[in-house]
């Protein structure tokens, strides 16, 4: 799926999370802990190659060895698309469409913010907000 999406267009980690969560309407996001090791993985296998570096952020994109490896593929990436649109289709049939706007909302302000400070007080910060928020929900 990673090399599907970086065929695409080039995409850090967070991208990759948000591009799978996106295909699904927001039924399933893989977590950090399992995308950025399979991103380093593919890399040093040469199915990747990073484009820029910017502390730990990095753009990544497809390599011809990853185009090469995609292509014999096709079978696995079908299926795995196919999973990823019934999560799609399941999730659908909820109407959560004003929540998953929020989260997108939120989403983008969290990416704008934080890319535009490096703060870590900030991130602190905002981390209690978000937990404030999630012991809200709970308590619904």
């Amino acid at each position: 799926m990673v090399l599907h999406l970086t065929k695409e267009k080039p995409r850090h980690g967070y991208g990759v999370i948000r591009s799978i969560e996106d295909l699904t309407r927001g039924a399933y996001a893989p977590s950090p802990g399992l995308v950025y090791p399979t991103l380093a993985s593919l890399e040093r296998a040469g199915d990747l190659e990073v484009l820029t570096s910017r502390g730990t952020r990095r753009l990544y994109a497809l390599s011809s060895v990853g185009r090469t490896r995609l292509d014999g593929e096709k079978a696995k990436l079908d299926a795995a698309l196919g999973r990823l649109d019934s999560l799609r289709r399941a999730n659908s049939r909820l109407d959560c469409g004003p929540v998953r706007r929020a989260v997108q909302s939120l989403e983008s302000a969290l990416e704008d913010r934080l890319l535009a400070q490096d703060d870590k007080q900030l991130a602190l910060d905002i981390a209690d907000l978000i937990d404030d928020a999630v012991r809200k929900i709970e308590r619904l």
